[in-house]
């Protein structure tokens, strides 16, 4: 029984982290989950027993501010794009996606390193699909005749291009960075905190892969590599045993990945992954255009302030032709939308760390912040579904009874408890 609600557990974070599109469905699954999780809300939403907590009024709240600012920057530029808008569906729907999953876990999450482990688990598990999917003679076709891949079933080859591997669900090509960055810091947790030695050198294990995975889909996941790593050194310091557990898996794992890398990766896909590191050509492919960009972008008054209201292209391509995410959200939204997005991200985080009071989570927590700044200097996305999934499992739900203990640690925001 124990086995099966972990299974079913883990698919359902498996859904709500890679958002997939079946063939056969008119919609992704995450829509799917969320819809689900809003319907089994209702009761607590028309109870008069139960009440939404003030930080789930909050965020519903903060959407609508960001929702009015966007519908100004399309008013005053005269263009329709509301993407702050459509970005707001995120939050809004993964509350009701993280709500379902926290009902279906309340047995299964017994201590927050449990929680962790399974998004680890499920992140390592996506990058196993994705090698097989890359390397297995004929799963690249049963995959795509199942599930569409993000962006689209022609984009699969586009991006691939056979010389990288392709994410699973919205884990394609940059789009695998957020649920990486939530995987890595899972690793660290599990790392820095287990007291069981086996799971200890399991979490090193899937942690190694998929730093290494997720490097053959995006490079830039190396500067959240590093900073995980640094973290994991850093929380690891007076537990010797950790540390030299750590080292003797990296090790071994890099010499086995580097036989196999060897002896199974094709001349294109090896040059596309370590090729920048020995090219002397600065000016030539991403990191060039990245020099470029951040060397000769330039920004009117208005725009700073409000933005131009645009995001891409109508043509397709970038607007202005610059991909760095700080950039993009300015030019669209002007610093006002950039910092209303950077403080959603903010505010749900220190939701967390209220939630679970320890100096470790808040070490991981403004890891995650800081990885989001990191991300944002290449290209742009968001984290929000991530951050609250973790804030509503470390809340025990959106919903509190009236004149309940939970009440009154939501009210006094000074909630000590080590167990979701």
């Amino acid at each position: 029984m124990k086995l099966f609600k972990n299974v079913i557990v883990f698919i359902l974070l498996f859904i709500y982290i890679y958002s997939l599109i079946f063939r056969v469905l008119p919609v992704n699954t995450k829509i799917v989950l969320e819809a689900i999780g809003l319907l089994v809300s209702l009761p607590f939403i028309f109870s008069n027993n139960y009440i939404l907590k003030k930080k789930y009024r909050w965020i519903l709240l903060y959407a609508v501010i960001v929702i009015i600012w966007d519908f100004l920057v399309c008013l005053l530029n005269g263009t329709n794009t509301y993407l702050l808008t459509k970005a707001m569906v995120t939050p809004v729907g993964s509350l009701f996606g993280a709500q379902l999953i926290c009902m279906c876990s309340r047995k299964v999450f017994h201590e927050l390193e449990d929680f962790f482990f399974l998004v680890l688990l499920t992140v390592f598990f996506e990058s196993i699909l994705a090698v097989g999917v890359h390397f297995i003679p004929g799963a690249s076709d049963i995959f795509t005749s199942i599930l569409v891949p993000s962006g689209g079933a022609a984009e699969l080859n586009d991006i691939a291009g056979y010389y990288r591997l392709v994410g699973i669900g919205n884990a394609v090509a940059f789009g695998a960075l957020p649920s990486f960055t939530i995987g890595a810091f899972s690793a660290v947790y599990v790392i820095a905190t287990s007291k069981n030695s086996l799971r200890t050198m399991l979490s090193l294990f899937m942690y190694a892969v998929i730093i290494l995975v997720t490097f053959l889909i995006v490079r830039t996941s190396m500067a959240i590599s590093a900073l995980s790593i640094i973290v994991l050194l850093f929380l690891s310091k007076n537990k010797i045993k950790t540390v030299l557990l750590s080292f003797l898996s990296i090790t071994v794992f890099t010499i086995i990945a580097i036989s196999l890398i060897n002896q199974y990766m094709d001349s294109n896909m090896f040059d596309w992954a370590f090729g920048f590191l020995i090219s002397k050509d600065m000016d030539s492919g991403t990191q060039g255009r990245m020099l470029e960009w951040y060397q000769n972008t330039n920004f009117e008054l208005k725009t700073l302030i409000i933005g131009d209201g645009l995001y891409d292209l109508p043509g397709g391509g970038y607007y202005k032709e610059v991909d760095v995410g700080f950039f993009r959200q300015i030019y669209y939204g002007g610093i006002i939308g950039l910092a209303l997005m950077l403080y959603y991200h903010y505010k749900i985080l220190r939701y967390c760390y209220i939630s679970k009071t320890t100096s470790l989570l808040k070490i991981i927590l403004s890891s995650l912040f800081l990885s989001l700044l990191v991300i944002l200097a290449k290209g742009d996305t968001n984290l929000l579904s991530y951050f609250i999934l973790m804030l509503v499992i470390f809340d025990d739900g959106l919903f509190y009874k009236k004149n309940s203990t939970g009440f009154s640690r939501d009210i006094a925001n000074t909630s000590h408890r080590q167990t979701c």
